[in-house]
């Protein structure tokens, strides 16, 4: 750079706005640290123009101070006579009827084009300094200009120019760096970035010049602040400090802190975490005094504060209070969840440390989301409450269960069904017997008759409108179909499958529309089974459920009634969706592997794929055993090895991807290398 400053970025797409404009005022608004000086500095030196500036070392204060010090300065330039002066100022009529005048008159002989400077005007205000703006920009020569530099809002007047065409503001956004600006920064400062710090290091600072600064400094000195938070940078940390957070009074400091444990903003929001009722007042402020905050969407009542602030602010909280730190996220997570945003007031409740926050967070909606197919949401909190908090809440102990049975992990999922009852006994809590019970109904290990006495105790423990019942109704159903007792299971399965629809839980929807066409198949009501198998597709199709390790048997029956009714292509669609599906079961209820593998072998023979279906069937006698054995597999097994062996002669048909090899595909495009 011309001045020999360090790494100086010529804002060559500013620069072209500004030179190319004929407006005849500038309001160039930003916080500190976004380079508005260094900016107007630039366009000085590309404008064929002078700059008079106007800038003094403490804040101004004072009109009647900047229109004496903008005299002086075009005498110094030698643009004016020595003598020209403003008469004193005692009083506010003075300064309309005779200051202003003069000042018009001065600048209105100035015999060149001229553009005025008005460097931090922050704490400029009132109709004195509104009246000096406007006669500023209507007493310059044609072809002059006044750019005012300011942290926050520009001056009324100038606004009012904007409405005639006449001016031009450069707001944060526009003063913020771009990739390219980033990448010219470092090169600079003689550093060799490669293309992704460049962009982690730009969507850190969001486009911050001085804290990208900062962090490239840090970088030269061998610190690899790129790969680490940038809110721990002492530098960054101590601008922020100097240049802002000093900068405020008290009361603005405290409501800044409180809030910054925020990522969005509101009026009701911060009233709730600070008690303070002109919270709107404040936020409006913030944006337009400061610059603070920056609003989000057109409607000006939610706001974000800059990624980097907020971290010094809320580590500021912190150092001076946990408990006010605390206590500010345990309030925003309950009026977060009042709201209905409940994904962000877990978040609250988990980074307030408090275990009755998180719990009552988290348990009341998860049986819901895992019954809606919302399981990955589910797995994100339990993933971020951690270990120790499922060994102390056996609620969250049950949830990871449910969760680990969706993703076929059995054996998961029976590490923290005895971690749940290990809990409960240990604290003395009977009042979990219910979901604790439907998960060992669930796991089904000591066969299905266990299954039947253990769901045919628990059913009556949910009531009708606990999101748990329809799945407690399912395995009783299930059960008793299994068992040769189609007619009650129907009766529970139909129930089940009315209660999951009212209540919008697609899963359980979808498992027990086709639970219920089985069970009407085996009874011989075939026009009824179609039709709740029909129900069952139309589910999985409109909610997207086709990576649910659970509808494995959804998918299962479809493909088996889509035989039934001669439609192969659809038929052989859905027994590859099944098989996949199988394919990610580990170690799950045996008669649920048993019953959907032989299924998709007798599909898979009417669909002319030999080879497939005497693999699933050798599939489905490995894992065949007391726990799986049942009327209903015992009679499927049977029919289905008869099918196999009457078959064509297999060698001669091309052969199908066996379970495993389809267990090992799926883990191809994960980041696991080749052995494993």
């Amino acid at each position: 750079a011309p001045d020999g400053t360090l790494g100086e970025v010529w804002r060559e797409r500013l620069l072209d706005v500004l030179l190319r404009s004929p407006a005849r005022s500038f309001c160039v608004t930003a916080p500190s640290g976004y380079g508005k000086t260094t900016l107007v500095r630039q366009w000085a030196q590309r404008d064929g123009r002078p700059f008079v500036e106007v800038r003094l070392s403490q804040p101004i204060v004072d009109a009647a101070v900047v229109a004496q010090v903008l005299v002086a300065q075009l005498q110094r330039q030698g643009m004016v006579s020595d003598d020209a002066a403003l008469p004193p100022v005692p009083d506010s009529l003075t300064w309309h009827l005779k200051a202003l005048p003069a000042l018009g008159a001065i600048l209105a002989g100035l015999a060149s084009e001229v553009v005025v400077v008005l460097d931090d005007t922050t704490d400029l205000a009132g109709p004195a300094w509104q009246a000096l703006v406007d006669c500023i920009v209507h007493s310059l020569p044609a072809g002059s200009a006044l750019c005012v530099l300011t942290r926050g809002e520009g001056p009324r007047a100038l606004r009012q120019q904007r409405l005639h065409g006449t001016e031009l503001e450069v707001g944060a956004d526009s003063l913020a760096f771009d990739l390219l600006e980033v990448d010219q920064l470092m090169t600079a400062m003689g550093l060799d970035v490669s293309e992704a710090q460049l962009s982690q290091l730009w969507e850190q600072c969001q486009g911050w010049p001085a804290v990208v600064y900062l962090a490239a400094l840090a970088l030269g000195q061998g610190r690899r602040v790129v790969t680490v938070s940038l809110e721990s940078s002492s530098e960054i940390r101590a601008f922020m400090r100097d240049n802002i957070f000093d900068r405020l009074d008290a009361s603005t400091q405290d409501f800044l802190m409180t809030v910054s444990v925020l990522e969005e903003l509101t009026g009701p929001l911060c009233t709730a975490l600070t008690g303070r009722d002109d919270a709107d007042a404040v936020l409006r402020e913030l944006a337009s005094t400061y610059s603070l905050i920056s609003p989000v969407g057109g409607s000006g009542s939610r706001y974000r504060v800059h990624a980097l602030l907020r971290g010094f602010l809320s580590d500021e909280l912190h150092a001076r209070s946990v408990v006010r730190w605390q206590e500010a996220h345990r309030c925003a997570s309950r009026f977060l969840a009042t709201a209905g945003d409940v994904d962000r007031a877990v978040s609250h409740a988990l980074l307030a440390d408090d275990d009755d926050e998180v719990l009552a967070r988290i348990w009341p909606s998860a049986t819901m989301l895992l019954a809606s197919g919302r399981a990955p949401i589910l797995r994100r909190w339990l993933n971020a409450a951690g270990p120790d908090r499922l060994e102390r809440l056996p609620e969250l102990a049950v949830a990871a269960a449910w969760v680990a049975q969706q993703d076929g992990e059995t054996l998961t999922m029976a590490h923290y069904h005895a971690l749940a009852e290990r809990t409960c006994e240990r604290q003395g809590r009977d009042d979990l017997h219910g979901q604790v019970g439907l998960i060992w109904a669930s796991m089904a290990v000591n066969g299905v008759e266990d299954m039947a006495r253990t769901a045919d105790e628990i059913v009556p423990l949910f009531s009708a409108s606990d999101p748990a019942l329809p799945t407690s109704l399912y395995h009783r159903g299930a059960a008793h179909v299994l068992l040769g007792r189609a007619a009650q299971g129907i009766e529970d399965l139909d129930a089940g499958r009315r209660l999951s629809e009212v209540h919008g839980l697609h899963v359980m929807h979808a498992i027990l529309a086709s639970e219920l066409g089985l069970a009407f198949l085996e009874t011989g009501a075939t026009e009824q089974g179609i039709r709740c198998v029909d129900e069952s597709r139309s589910v999985l199709a409109h909610h997207g459920l086709d990576d649910l390790v659970v509808m494995a048997i959804a998918y299962a029956t479809s493909a088996y009634v889509y035989v039934m009714e001669g439609h192969a292509r659809e038929a052989r669609q859905h027994l590859q969706t099944a098989v996949r599906l199988v394919s990610r079961l580990h170690g799950p209820a045996p008669w649920f592997l048993v019953r959907s593998t032989l299924m998709l072998a007798e599909t898979a023979l009417a669909v002319g794929e030999p080879r497939q279906a005497h693999g699933l069937l050798h599939e489905a006698e490995h894992h065949y055993g007391r726990p799986s054995a049942c009327p209903f597999n015992d009679r499927l097994l049977d029919r289905v090895r008869r099918a196999v062996g009457e078959a064509d002669d297999i060698s001669v048909a091309p052969e199908p991807l066996s379970l495993a090899e389809t267990r090992v595909l799926q883990y191809l495009p994960t980041h696991l290398s080749f052995p494993e």
